[in-house]
């Protein structure tokens, strides 16, 4: 008999956290007469931000989140084990725009474990309907008789 094998998507086992700012990826010119008032800051993840992570995280709404938050033209990215926050500054950062990204990192955390559930339900559900065919499928079979 054939079984039927799960292959929902990986649940980390820790929410998604920013770490720290990469202080190293900052303008070599930060804080001269000729550094930038705005630039993108690297932020470090506590862990690889899984696929559905990612899709949260970039989804348009966020960036109208940022915009209502007071934070107009700020855009954020994942790239690897980073976060860039696009078009800001560490002032800005300090003032409140690191608070904003926190709330967001816990909303997506929440967000994706429920998603996670819900997927992991679909499949369930999926994985017994499928159950139910086979046997069905197989009985079937069974009830076929090759006689004269």
């Amino acid at each position: 008999m054939d079984t039927i094998t799960e292959s929902a998507p990986r649940l980390p086992e820790q929410a998604i956290a920013l770490n720290a700012i990469v202080a190293s990826a900052l303008p070599w010119n930060l804080g001269t007469a000729r550094g930038p008032s705005k630039y993108t800051v690297m932020v470090a993840l506590s862990r690889r931000a899984e696929p559905y992570e990612i899709d949260l995280i970039q989804d348009p709404s966020t960036v109208r989140r940022l915009r209502n938050a007071g934070y107009e033209g700020v855009y954020i990215a994942i790239a690897g084990r980073r976060l860039l926050v696009e078009n800001t500054n560490l002032e800005q950062l300090r003032a409140g725009l690191a608070r904003e990204l926190a709330r967001l990192f816990r909303d997506v955390s929440i967000a994706a474990l429920s998603q996670h559930g819900q997927r992991r339900s679909e499949l369930e559900a999926l994985v017994l309907l499928e159950r139910d065919r086979r046997e069905a499928v197989e009985a079937l079979a069974a009830g076929v008789r090759f006689t004269c």
